[in-house]
């Protein structure tokens, strides 16, 4: 008898679980939205909240602080000044597009500069970050780093020379690994990972980047015209607007 019950019991909860399922996947399907793998929250209410749009998390490789320097071309610090009105990007190969935000750094301090973007004794760089909003439609990049004005950061910096990934024309620098290059600064001085660090060093302080950085070339990277990809496009007002009224029409 009590195997019977035993049973009896199990195969309730299974039939639970998979109501639960059909139900998850359902609204799953709702939000998706046909946007080409971006989640597409409500419409605007009355109050005019816009829409939400995250695209899938972004995976951050876990860079040692060497790692980090080797891959990148500028290493500074400094703080976030002020952020620019969003852009929305189309890639040069046709895929979805997506909002980018220009974020202003005031620099205070210069590790590595392969670029020579600040050879000329200049103290403020565009750090170009992924997501941003428009007039109806907000998208979040979960991944990407918050930037929040005031905030203090040691930045691991890269740029593109080509249209690769959404690159579209401009002096502006990308920051390596998604957000694991953007270490920010704590009271004491020190900058924290933005991730788990396999050598355990989840602090460091402008001596260690300095240490790190004496070991890596600041000669420039070797730019090959062979097979770039072309530059990205930054979409017209009148395209933008035409974006936003396919992802209000995806949510109702």
């Amino acid at each position: 008898m009590k195997a019977s019950s035993d049973l009896r019991t199990l195969r309730n909860i299974v039939v639970v679980c998979a109501v639960m399922l059909t139900f998850t996947v359902g609204i799953v399907a709702v939000l998706m939205g046909g946007r080409g793998g971006l989640m597409v929250g409500d419409a605007p209410d009355s109050t005019g909240k816009k829409v939400p749009v995250v695209t899938r998390s972004i995976l951050m490789p876990g860079y040692s602080l060497e790692e980090l320097a080797v891959r990148s071309d500028l290493i500074v610090s400094g703080t976030i000044a002020s952020r620019a009105d969003s852009v929305l990007i189309e890639p040069s190969d046709g895929g979805e597009s997506l909002f980018f935000t220009d974020v202003s750094v005031a620099v205070d301090d210069v590790f590595l500069d392969r670029t020579g973007l600040l050879a000329a004794g200049a103290d403020e760089l565009v750090v170009r970050a992924e997501g941003g909003e428009g007039e109806y439609v907000e998208m979040e990049v979960e991944g990407a780093p918050a930037f929040d004005e005031g905030s203090r950061y040691l930045l691991f910096l890269y740029r593109l020379n080509d249209g690769t990934y959404y690159n579209a024309v401009g002096d502006h620098c990308y920051v390596v690994g998604v957000s694991t290059g953007a270490w920010e600064a704590v009271r004491d001085g020190s900058f924290v990972s933005p991730c788990w660090q396999s050598d355990g060093r989840d602090h460091v302080t402008a001596a260690d980047v300095r240490g790190v950085v004496s070991g890596v070339s600041a000669e420039p990277r070797p730019v090959s015209s062979a097979g770039s990809a072309p530059f990205a496009r930054v979409l017209t007002g009148d395209e933008r607007y035409a974006y936003e009224q396919g992802v209000l029409a995806a949510a109702n």
